[in-house]
């Protein structure tokens, strides 16, 4: 009978043990996104065959949109209409102006975002990139309703937009 107490005893220490933990236990920090936030243009759907003329100067962040184009290194520019629906599933669109970036910050760019990756504890997958000649900046980083400017190749700030708003989007797929 006494040993039956022990037993119980050490199970109920146990199980408040495991219950302060959850209950205490410091909850990790969702990271916060990094990028200029921009106004949401609403996720409509386009039919088949109808296109979108974006205004502005930056990648479009949100709007109507037609299919998506699938992640991948593009060597020529890529219709908006189809690169918003991959933001919309989550993805990271890289537009660069050809005109303003270097090989070399483009080469950076791709051993970091594309197999076989410069980094392996970083392999993101949810990347379009092509070149975009109305970007005004040499390096864009797009995700639904955010972008972010850069000059040239910066791998930690570059990381860290990915990291911060990939699958941060309305519709998450593929």
């Amino acid at each position: 009978m006494n040993d039956n107490k022990v037993f119980y005893g050490i199970m109920g220490l146990l199980v408040a043990g495991v219950i302060g933990f959850l209950v205490l236990a410091p909850k990790p920090e969702a990271l916060e996104r990094v990028g200029s936030e921009q106004e949401n243009q609403g996720r409509k759907h386009l039919e088949q065959g109808e296109s979108v003329a974006y205004d502005d100067a930056l990648p479009p962040t949100s709007g109507s949109h037609g299919a998506p184009i699938g992640w991948g290194d593009y060597p020529t520019p890529v219709p908006e209409e189809n690169v918003v629906h991959d933001l919309e599933h989550g993805g990271i669109y890289i537009s660069y102006n050809p005109d303003l970036v270097s090989e070399e910050d483009l080469q950076q760019l791709r051993g970091l975002f594309f197999k076989p990756y410069s980094n392996s504890a970083f392999a993101p997958t949810k990347v379009v990139m092509a070149p975009r000649p109305e970007n005004e900046a040499a390096i864009v980083f797009s995700s639904w309703d955010r972008n972010q400017l850069f000059d040239s190749f910066n791998k930690e700030d570059m990381t860290a937009y990915y990291k911060t708003n990939v699958n941060k989007s309305p519709e998450l797929a593929g």
